[in-house]
């Protein structure tokens, strides 16, 4: 019996051995696998971490991206939004100067048309009248040229003689009320009495007020300066007897 017994406390020994040996590999297997996972795991780790920073710089270049073609397909958006952004201000400033050009052209223009239509309304013409050569400005409708221009010479043959200093002689030309101011005040006529330096710049046709009293508008550089008129005399003249007279002359500076 103590045969059999220690004959089965050693196959039990061994078959602990064994087992022991069996348990030692497997152990050790698992701390090879263990340490292989562990590497593998750090190597995913650092690739992660190697990938993301050319992911995080495109998705930033993809939102900067988006962000500058959203300011350009939406400026008026992104000013409001944002109007401290370098790009947004440039945008901003730049579409105010085409907006501040587009007003400078539009009022051109206006000026351009204005100008046209006052081209269009004062039709001027050189004409000579009494052996000068006069622009004459067509300011209303005249029918009667010949009745016109002998006005017209009537009032340039008046100033020549009150700068010639014949006031008797330009007083023939008045209304015997008138002729009497000719004569005593020549300088409440015409600026310059007794100067030969007239030029006629610009002289308007007859304006029938009725069919006894006309206008006649005639400009006069006296300074010998510039060409342009120093002053403007305003004629009112009459039909008394069946001719024709100067009873008023205005000056306008």
């Amino acid at each position: 019996m103590k045969e059999i017994k220690r004959n089965k406390d050693i196959e039990l020994a061994k078959a602990l051995e064994s087992e022991k040996g069996r348990l030692k590999l497997k152990e050790e297997v698992l701390y090879m696998n263990k340490k292989k996972i562990m590497n593998e795991l750090e190597t995913k780790k650092r690739s992660r971490h190697i990938k993301f920073v050319p992911v995080f710089a495109a998705s930033l270049l993809l939102v900067f991206s988006m962000l500058a073609t959203s300011v350009l397909a939406f400026p008026g958006i992104a000013a409001k939004v944002a109007p401290n952004i370098p790009l947004v201000r440039e945008i901003s400033e730049r579409d105010q100067e085409i907006e501040d050009i587009r007003a400078a052209e539009q009022t051109k223009q206006l000026e351009i048309e204005e100008l046209k239509s006052e081209i269009e309304e004062l039709k001027m013409t050189i004409k000579k009248i009494s052996d000068e050569q006069i622009k004459e400005v067509e300011t209303s409708p005249n029918e009667d040229e010949e009745q016109n221009l002998q006005l017209q010479t009537l009032v340039v043959e008046f100033v020549k003689e009150m700068y010639r200093g014949n006031y008797e002689k330009a007083a023939r030309y008045c209304t015997d009320e008138f002729a009497q101011t000719v004569i005593k005040s020549p300088q409440d006529v015409i600026m310059r009495p007794s100067s030969t330096a007239v030029v006629f710049t610009q002289i308007t046709n007859v304006a029938k007020v009725d069919d006894s009293m006309f206008l006649v508008f005639l400009r006069l550089n006296d300074s010998g300066e510039e060409m342009e008129a120093d002053y403007q005399l305003d004629f009112e003249i009459v039909m008394k007897d069946d001719a024709f007279l100067i009873s008023f002359v205005g000056i306008d500076a």
